[in-house]
């Protein structure tokens, strides 16, 4: 994002604990939701 520290992007790190289907879906909501605000894809 535009005047943002980057390095908070590089930074940040989803962790998904256990198998609970909900938790797992959330997180992968989370993921698309923060691609869409940096602009950045990362390898999870």
């Amino acid at each position: 994002m535009k005047g943002e520290d980057s390095s908070l992007v590089e930074e940040t790190k989803i962790y998904v604990v256990g198998r609970n289907p909900v938790v797992s879906f959330a997180a992968e909501e989370l993921s698309r939701y923060l691609e869409k605000m940096t602009g950045e894809k990362k390898p999870y």
